[in-house]
């Protein structure tokens, strides 16, 4: 993902917050790869990421 993009789907699943999206990436999705949708300057891309816990 790259900065500017907005977050439509992740896993499949539309997206309609912040926490929408931090519901979908709980402990068993890290390292998990997940298909993300983002609309990119005007157009929809597919991308995948993977998650990957944060540490201190």
């Amino acid at each position: 993902m790259k900065p500017g993009d907005l977050v439509l789907t992740v896993g499949q699943r539309p997206v309609s917050s912040a926490e929408s999206v931090q519901k979908q990436l709980f402990a068993e999705a890290i390292g998990v790869p997940l298909p993300v949708t983002v609309l990119r300057n005007g157009a929809m891309v597919d991308v995948i990421a993977v998650p990957v816990e944060m540490t201190d």
